[in-house]
């Protein structure tokens, strides 16, 4: 296997190390080339020259591209592109909406990690060769990792009563986590709780002065990156999920992985993997009280319904999202075209 990826970063396209060291450890080419990303016709014909160069007589039998630019960039090498649509920035301009539709219009198959993400582009005219729904998958066996120093209080916390709850996901406007602290009053009034919020981005000034003037200092933990973020929900009582827009659910599927009470946004693609299985609790993704009342509930809810909620979920995962699943859908994929 041959992977591409842009040597330096672009906003919301940035490499983690630990993932190029894992694509090296596997024994995987990888080939570091700028820009796979850039809207700019003069690097990306310069990336397709050195990825040409570096494969030589070699020519791939399927591109697998993560984005529409590095997609077209796929379609000059001459093999079947699979585009997988991760995401849908809410921020892309009229031209760029058309640019994406256009390139992805062209390609052999373009596959979606849910039903409520193909039917969210074919809404704003998106017309594709072929679609498939794939879902992300997750490692059956959730990661074993130490808890970081700064969260060892935590545990202390929680044997003296305290309930944590967590989110994961980067610190940005799409995630909403400002909702989530907006919601904390109504909840720390009735529960003692301590939200820890696990990722790294650009609203993190603006979350922690939000929790300041909300005199939640000390009720909220800001712990950046974690590289096994999803060991940390080993210590919590619920995941809350409270994003505005969504492909997918990662963090969602995580938690139905290690039985933990799921809140999340009435956003289409959590309702899909939420409501529509009855494997967690629903918000109303624009309302602070919404998502006071619905923590609420989970915390005061019996046992058994919450052990009822987190075993479906549990098998839920099992059936559908485990990577083992979807490492065999794409290899039947790949069969087709190549």
């Amino acid at each position: 296997m041959i992977v591409a990826t842009s040597r330096t970063a672009e906003p919301g396209f940035e490499n983690y190390t630990e993932y190029l060291e894992a694509i090296r450890s596997a024994g995987c080419t990888l080939i570091e080339v700028d820009s796979l990303f850039k809207r700019d016709r003069a690097r990306n014909e310069a990336a397709l020259s050195a990825v040409t160069a570096a494969l030589g007589s070699r020519r791939p039998s399927v591109i697998h591209a993560h984005a529409a630019i590095p997609a077209r960039i796929g379609q000059a090498i001459g093999a079947p592109v699979v585009q997988t649509m991760h995401g849908w920035s809410r921020q892309k301009s009229a031209a760029h909406t058309a640019e994406d539709l256009a390139i992805m219009s062209g390609l052999d198959v373009v596959a979606f990690p849910s039903v409520s993400s193909r039917r969210q582009l074919q809404d704003i005219g998106g017309r594709f060769r072929r679609t498939v729904i794939i879902p992300n998958g997750i490692s059956e066996s959730p990661p074993v990792a130490p808890l970081p120093d700064g969260l060892a209080d935590l545990l202390r916390r929680r044997a003296s009563g305290a309930k944590i709850l967590l989110s994961i996901g980067s610190l940005t406007t799409q995630k909403n986590h400002r909702l989530f602290i907006d919601a904390l009053p109504a909840i720390t009034r009735r529960h003692d709780v301590m939200a820890v919020l696990i990722g790294e981005g650009p609203e993190l000034s603006a979350l922690q002065a939000q929790a300041s003037s909300l005199d939640l200092t000390d009720r909220v933990r800001f712990c950046g990156y974690l590289k096994e973020a999803a060991s940390t929900l080993a210590i919590a009582d619920v995941l809350v999920q409270p994003s505005l827009a969504e492909s997918f659910g990662v963090a969602v599927v995580e938690a139905f992985r290690a039985g933990v009470p799921v809140a999340a946004s009435s956003i289409p693609p959590l309702v899909e993997l939420v409501l529509e299985t009855d494997c967690g609790w629903m918000f109303r993704k624009d309302s602070p009280e919404a998502l006071a009342a619905t923590v609420n509930e989970i915390l005061d809810a019996p046992v058994e319904e919450r052990t009822g909620r987190t075993d479906r979920a549990r098998h839920l995962f099992l059936e559908r999202f485990t990577d083992d699943r979807m490492i065999d859908a794409y290899d039947r994929l790949y069969a087709t075209l190549a």
